[in-house]
């Protein structure tokens, strides 16, 4: 490294020899000055950096709020955010303050057991669970029983439920309160629909100048939609709020995994069956059941798990291979109502407010999911 320094000094000197010999020897000993505060300058930025990098790190990850309609997958992403909390290295301060609760692939009460159940799954009662809306703003609750009537597979619960909601506070109040009492150093990552955050955004009209960043779970980017043409579930569910929230962020503020990145992967259902039911563990031997009627109704054979996805781009960053920031604007109105419109050209002038996730590391992802949930590697 000092080698490098005294060649980057030594190249300083060279403008030195068009100069007139009585002033090459005035300006001898000023040149060695300037020598020697070049090198200082180097080294000064070089132990700036090393700090720099270690402060980037040692942030990455603080407090979690998260925010869940409380289906099978939903439970698959709760897990490894609960798991990688519990094995974190010692560099993160990640750590998980809140849990709100939202309609979606289930009603809310069902939505309410469901995260209690997998709280208890993870011994944990410490983390306040919320309760929030029923409903869209405008639209209905509605359902496809996807992951059962439950949302969990209709199955037993056999174990005494440890955790409890609770009921002191509404989920978008409870939002911002978290935030403001962990303003600068909170994210929230949302698996469902966007009622819950809309609802506290418009509370609290600068809430989004205390939240680092947002880890949104749905959208329809290139008109691969499954709830209709071009409409994705969760944006499909309120449209209003889906706007109230992409409209409110700064820039770059949301990091979106839409769903043509979500089944744009080679978990195979066979793959999943074959590997988790290989592991001695609760969460595998949980999550085996409250996927188990999801696994039956999707004709796809390939295992979607788009809100385990979210939390993996989430906890590991690496996990995202390509990216792309562009304005993402919800619609509203009309037959394309609970779409998005993404100005990939930059026509519209409008601020970059969303990281697009349009590659992840598969085989990563695969590892993660091993490695938080099979009880191999880290200790159950």
């Amino acid at each position: 490294m000092t080698g490098v320094f005294n060649k980057a000094a030594k190249s300083t000197s060279s403008f030195q020899a068009v100069l007139p010999p009585d002033y090459q020897q005035q300006s001898g000993t000023c040149q060695r000055r300037v020598n020697i505060m070049f090198v200082q300058v180097c080294r000064y930025s070089f132990v700036l950096l090393i700090i720099y990098c270690f402060i980037w790190k040692s942030v990455r990850g603080e407090k979690i709020i998260i925010d869940t309609d409380a289906g099978g997958d939903d439970a698959v992403a709760i897990l490894m955010m609960l798991r990688f909390e519990a094995f974190k290295p010692k560099t993160s301060s990640f750590e998980i303050i809140g849990i709100t609760c939202t309609y979606g692939n289930t009603k809310l009460e069902n939505v309410e057991i469901n995260v209690l159940k997998t709280l208890t799954i993870a011994d944990r009662k410490d983390i306040p669970v919320y309760s929030g809306v029923h409903s869209g703003i405008i639209e209905k609750f509605s359902s496809d029983n996807f992951f059962g009537e439950d949302g969990f597979g209709d199955v037993q619960f056999d174990r005494e439920i440890i955790a409890t909601i609770d009921r002191s506070k509404y989920a978008p109040t409870a939002i911002v309160d978290m935030v403001k009492e962990n303003s600068g150093n909170v994210s929230i990552i949302t698996l469902g629909p966007l009622t819950n955050l809309a609802m506290a955004l418009t509370l609290e009209k600068n809430l989004t100048n205390h939240i680092n960043h947002f880890y949104i779970m749905g959208g329809s980017i290139a008109g691969v939609g499954n709830s209709r043409p071009n409409v994705e579930f969760n944006f499909a569910a309120d449209p209003i709020s889906d706007f109230v929230v992409f409209n409110a962020t700064r820039e770059e503020q949301i990091t979106l995994l839409p769903w043509e990145t979500a089944i744009d992967t080679d978990l195979t259902k066979e793959w999943r069956r074959e590997v988790f039911t290989n592991y001695d563990s609760p969460y595998v031997e949980f999550l085996n059941k409250v996927e188990s009627v999801s696994l039956k109704n999707s004709r796809n054979p390939r295992w979607v798990s788009s809100d385990a996805m979210a939390a993996a781009c989430l906890i590991e960053p690496n996990l995202i291979t390509t990216y792309v920031a562009k304005n993402v604007d919800p619609v509203t109105f009309g037959k394309a109502r609970g779409s998005v419109l993404v100005d990939y050209t930059e026509r519209t002038g409008k601020l970059r407010n969303t990281k697009i996730v349009q590659k992840t590391d598969n085989k990563l992802f695969k590892k993660m999911l091993i490695r938080y949930l099979s009880c191999e590697e880290l200790s159950c």
